[in-house]
Parts: C-alpha cells; structure tokens; sequence
C-alpha cells in the first residue's frame, strides 16, 4: 500500500523484511528478454488518460504528461496496473506534488512515479525494471548491505573503489552478464535484455568507505556491443547504441550479423551503402522493424552507432512525409514548371499524375531509375536503398523528388515517383 504524506521508518523496514522474504527459497531466473518482458508489461500498448497527446512510449517505458496534479495522474497507473495483476509493494509514496511506487507480477518489476511539471500539469513515467533479483546478485566479500529495496540495493564495503569496480566486473561475468558501456562511477552491464547499472563511489570522510549499488533496467531492443567496443552508450529512449571499436568496418558488419540474426535480424544488404562519409548496413525483422548499423573511422578507429526504427514509426514518418508534401504542394502557385521523367520502355502499368508516376519495371531495374535522375541533373540526397525496398531522394533547385521501390529480385518491380514544386511527365522516347 502506498504510504500518504511521507516515509518512515516502517516504509523502509518494510521493503527490507519484503526483500529478505523474496529472496528466501526464490528460483534462479534467466534476466529476461525483450520479447519475454512485453509479454508482461508492455509501454506501446499500455493505456493512458483520455486527451493524452504524444505519449512517449517503448516496450521497456512510456512517459506523458496530463492534466491535473501528481496525485491524481498516479491514480490512473495505480488502478490499471491492478486490474492486471501487478501488485504493489511497500514503501510508496502518494503526495499532490509527487507520487511514486513499485510494482510486482511474477518476477517482474515495475516503477511508477509522477510528479508536478507546472501548475494544472503532471508528468507521468512507468519504468520496467525487468526479473533480476538484485539481492542475489554477487558482490565482493566483506560488502554489507546497507539498503536493500525491490528496485535497487545498496552495499558498502572498506575495499577502494577501483578494486571493488574490478571485483564486481569479475563476478558478473561468471554469471553471464557482458559490459554494456559507463557513465562517471556507473559501469552498465547487459545480460539478455536487462541493462544492469553498478555504480561504486567513495564515501564522504570522515568514515570513508565504498558504496556499492545495484539497479535494472529493461531494454526496448536487444542491441549487442560489437567486439572490443569501447565509449559504449545505449539510450532506452532513442533506443541507439552508440560505440567505438579498433575492429574494421567490414568486420564489425560480420560480427553484427553473427550477432543478430539469432536475434530474428536479417541483413536487406550484401555489404554497407555509402552514405556522405558514413557505411551504413540495414537489418530488418519478422515484424517489418529496421535496424540501422550507420559507422565511420574515426581517430583509427570505427565509430558506430546502432539504432531501431519500429514498422509503425516508420510508416508514420512516410505519412508525415506525405502530408508535408501535399501541405508545401497546396502553398505552392498552381503553375509550375515541368519535369520530364525517361521512364524505361518496358515499364507496365504506368499512372501519371501532376506530381506523381506509379509503374511497374522488371526485376532489379528499379534502383538503376535514380541513376536516369542525376544523369538529368537532379542531386542525390538522403536515401535508404535496401536489397528489396528503399527510398530515394534528389533536389534541383526548390523541387524534390522521391522515389519508393520494392523489388524482391522475383516479381516485378513496384515503383512510384512523387514530386514537390513540379509537374511530372513523360519523356519522350529516344
């Protein structure tokens, strides 16, 4: 039950004896993976307040803000989170300006705090924590325990801080948990899909000694280090992978799609497409979902970063697009000039419309079409060009231009060609 006003010492006792009861006769729980933990909780589909707008959402998180305080914003998560079964532990917190609280199914943790951002305004954040039981994790002999809560736990032990750092390093990785990037004195280490932040500091004199705490983290995506990486940073939020490795590109693109395709990732690409001064590689899944792996050398080494792009983000950019389209289209003269496209004359099912030209072409001719546009003078801009689908973009003064392909290499190709600040038509034939 949440506690109203403020904590006390029983709140912290609370969790205490609550934690040392789970811990007592608890089974060894592989730490969980993406699909296992949004089988539980889910932040994509989990509900929020009419009138919501925006709502940030992961599989591992989901934050809004919505109107009114912080006590009643928490009561909405508070009630949907029962009805599902989650339970609710001690040592919350209930308060008009702020609330929090941490919740329970199975193994699976789950953090609900909300808070006042402005006057009328709450801002409201859910956090899942995964099904690491953090009492059970190792630390270094001669640590004791100091706090010892559902969400995190907290040791302190006469060792100095670099000796315990390395310590804990070594005792993680006997059960399996990889190292997964730093921040400051916070070393992050990655067991499945479970991001595990240890961070040891030294206390203040006059009774120094070194604190040693332990916190989780679900990951929305799966995202492996690459061999040898260092200035590894993973963003939940951007849900990117940010890296550097003395490995080449070549062979940090083999390690990649060793590492994935367990994962369900299948590479669209035989090798990275240049793009400025960037290789990029793209993966894709079952569900339609894009990994882009976008790397450069980088003070002799390759820098990197790995980023995931949802099949519903991605269809909702391509509609942004077209709206943007059809609004700059709208707030253009009605006269505009012409463009003459060279469509190939085995081209079927040809429509043409003032900005627009869908047909189909044979197997594996669709790309070689943005060839015919630079040959007419039109700049290449950003492009996205897979074994099967892509997209192609080119300027030439104030128009633009793209083009959207998918080929399979089997049946005819699908194109379509879609303009801003021109009039689309037919070359004639040579």
């Amino acid at each position: 039950m949440v506690k109203t006003g403020s904590w006390t010492k029983w709140g912290l006792l609370g969790i205490v004896a609550w934690t040392a009861a789970a811990n007592v006769g608890a089974a060894a729980e592989a730490p969980a993976t993406v699909e296992q933990a949004a089988a539980v909780w889910n932040g994509t589909t989990w509900p929020v307040p009419p009138g919501v707008k925006d709502p940030q959402r992961q599989r591992a998180g989901l934050s809004y803000e919505v109107g009114g305080d912080a006590q009643t914003a928490f009561a909405f998560q508070q009630k949907a989170l029962a009805a599902a079964q989650w339970k609710e532990l001690p040592g919350g917190y209930l308060g008009k300006e702020s609330s929090s609280g941490t919740y329970r199914k199975g193994t699976f943790l789950l953090s609900l705090s909300t808070f006042n951002a402005q006057p009328g305004t709450a801002n409201v954040s859910l956090i899942a924590h995964g099904n690491v039981d953090l009492g059970k994790l190792p630390v270094p002999a001669g640590a004791k325990v100091s706090f010892a809560g559902p969400a995190s736990v907290m040791y302190f032990t006469p060792a100095a801080p670099d000796k315990t750092t390395e310590a804990i390093a070594g005792l993680l990785s006997k059960l399996g948990w990889q190292p997964h990037g730093s921040a400051g004195a916070a070393r992050n280490y990655k067991h499945n899909a479970v991001l595990l932040t240890a961070y040891v500091a030294r206390t203040a004199p006059p009774d120094e000694k070194t604190s040693i705490s332990y916190s989780t983290q679900m990951m929305s995506v799966d995202l492996p280090a690459p061999p040898q990486a260092s200035r590894l940073q993973y963003a939940d939020v951007t849900r990117t992978l940010s890296f550097d490795t003395p490995v080449s590109i070549t062979d940090t693109v083999a390690a990649y799609q060793k590492a994935l395709q367990p994962l369900g990732w299948k590479a669209t690409l035989k090798e990275p497409v240049k793009e400025d001064n960037n290789s990029v590689m793209i993966f894709r899944n079952s569900a339609n979902d894009m990994l882009t792996l976008t790397m450069h050398e980088f003070e002799g080494q390759t820098r990197g970063e790995l980023a995931l792009a949802t099949a519903p983000e991605l269809e909702a950019k391509t509609q942004r697009e077209k709206a943007a389209a059809q609004k700059l289209l709208a707030s253009k003269p009605t006269t505009l000039p012409t463009e003459a496209i060279a469509i190939p004359p085995t081209a079927k099912d040809v429509t043409m419309r003032e900005g627009e030209i869908t047909m189909t072409v044979a197997a594996g001719q669709a790309k070689p079409l943005g060839t015919a546009l630079t040959d007419a003078g039109w700049k290449a801009g950003e492009h996205v060009a897979e074994a099967m689908a892509g997209t192609l973009s080119f300027t030439k003064g104030d128009a633009r231009l793209t083009i959207v392909y998918l080929d399979t290499g089997v049946l005819p190709a699908e194109v379509s060609l879609t303009a801003i600040g021109v009039k689309l038509d037919r070359a004639a034939a040579r």
